[in-house]
């Protein structure tokens, strides 16, 4: 018997058909195209497809009054540029709770930083049964690439101090999130400091890089600065087997999971347990 494929609302397409979307469902596949194709549609995901097709995009949707809030420096280990800051020079002007999120690499050369905090300027985003619901503005204050000098690993110990200095500064750390590599011990030295810690990984769903993907699509719902690294990372991400956001070959993705993280992370309190506080 052989097998016949159907549209989740009728019978339907094949590759490099047109397919009419039904008006219900038309916010789905605005928001997230390739779920939408896979899910409602019936066709089957590609091996590998670009997350972001309008990743070159969100370089310009960059706030261009915004610069780097602490001062950037750089290496280049093999021909590679790394980004990072030997200094916090900042002060926060609000008393908002942030998040922090933490991807610590496999190698241990580097990791990516990031620290978001929500405003109380909403945004309507649609729900994927139909209707919409509200969100608060997200606003990236930091963005690092945290690299080690050339032939040597990074210490743990100096990614907690960079959480400290942000203590001291005056920026009110509401938590801090880990992936999951390596993580257990940094969690619990912060935990004992007084720090809300989680573990959190971006790669077991894709519901992290969803968020974020939903909030560069809306337009004003998310403040960032110009920071090179996140750009180049976030435009060469695929969407592998339709499950797991991933970088290419000899590419990297610290930086875009440190924000897709910290995204989630500061989202998902202020709708689950409204730890996240405005001001």
């Amino acid at each position: 018997m052989g097998a016949v494929r159907h549209l989740g609302w009728d019978i339907g397409p094949r590759h490099n058909t047109l397919i009419e979307v039904p008006r219900e469902l038309y916010d789905q596949f605005q928001v997230r195209p390739l779920r939408a194709l896979r899910d409602l549609a019936a066709v089957p995901s590609f091996a590998i497809d670009p997350w972001d097709p309008d990743g070159p995009l969100r370089r310009e949707q960059a706030n261009p009054e915004r610069s780097h809030p602490l001062g950037e420096a750089s290496i280049t280990v093999k021909g590679k540029r790394y980004y990072f800051s030997r200094n916090f020079v900042c002060k926060p002007d609000d008393t908002a709770s942030r998040w922090v999120h933490v991807d610590l690499a496999l190698n241990r050369d580097c990791c990516g930083f990031a620290m978001v905090h929500l405003k109380p300027v909403y945004f309507e985003f649609p729900l994927p049964l139909g209707g919409s619901e509200r969100r608060p503005r997200v606003v990236i204050d930091l963005m690092l690439r945290i690299a080690a000098e050339p032939g040597k690993h990074i210490e743990f110990e100096q990614v907690r101090e960079r959480i400290y200095e942000l203590s001291y500064r005056g920026f009110n750390i509401g938590g801090v999130s880990y992936d999951g590599w390596q993580s257990v011990d940094s969690l619990q030295i912060l935990g004992a400091k007084g720090y809300r810690v989680e573990l959190y990984s971006v790669d077991k769903t894709t519901e992290a890089y969803e968020c974020l993907l939903e909030y560069m699509r809306t337009e004003g719902a998310i403040d960032y600065y110009p920071f090179e690294p996140f750009f180049e990372e976030w435009q060469a991400l695929e969407l592998v087997d339709g499950k797991k956001v991933d970088h290419p070959p000899k590419g990297s993705k610290d930086v875009t999971d440190a924000v897709a993280g910290a995204v989630w992370m500061a989202t998902q309190m202020i709708a689950g347990e409204g730890e996240i506080m405005f001001v």
